[in-house]
């Protein structure tokens, strides 16, 4: 994953000046403490969105899951049309120039979640996605891999094409309790 130079720098000064407090550990392999909220940071690719659509399940199939997805609104009908009422989205207009999220409201709406797990399913560097999971304390994120995933993630998972994601997928779903 191509990550801007620029990026790398705001990235780092960020992880300099702001003193991020510890997450809460989760237990995910416990029935008392399972992960029951997770939020979906999903691309806004169309190609890397159709393979997303096979995999992510309509809500209906995991009643006892609050699950909730992340993407820009112009990738919002790549997805699958029973889901959008789950789906929180951004636009332009909330971007600043680097591609980041900078609209507190925004941002302090996706805080307010309370989220168990973040997963970022963004197999190419964005820089909104990448920036909001920095942002967010969830105590579970699972990504994959980049140049600056160790500082992001607490589960880094690797890329090595399609058929590759796909059992990636499945991984994510073993951990989360999900299948």
């Amino acid at each position: 994953m191509d990550i801007p130079w620029e990026f790398r720098c705001l990235f780092w000064w960020k992880n300099l000046v702001k003193k991020k407090p510890e997450p809460p550990l989760i237990k995910i392999n416990n029935n008392e403490n399972r992960i029951n909220f997770i939020l979906f940071l999903l691309p806004n690719k169309k190609e890397y969105a159709q393979i997303i659509n096979y995999l992510i399940k309509p809500e209906k199939e995991l009643p006892e899951h609050t699950i909730h997805y992340v993407c820009h609104k112009d990738a919002l009908p790549y997805y699958p049309l029973g889901l959008h009422k789950n789906f929180i989205t951004f636009g332009d207009d909330n971007l600043n120039q680097m591609g980041i999220i900078n609209n507190e409201p925004f941002l302090d709406r996706v805080r307010t979640l309370n989220n168990d797990a973040l997963i970022d399913l963004n197999i190419t560097f964005n820089p909104a996605t990448t920036m909001l999971a920095w942002e967010l304390n969830n105590p579970l994120k699972i990504g994959f891999q980049s140049s600056i995933s160790d500082k992001l993630y607490t589960i880094i998972l690797e890329n090595k094409g399609n058929g590759y994601f796909e059992k990636n997928f499945k991984t994510i779903e073993q951990l989360l309790g999900l299948s």
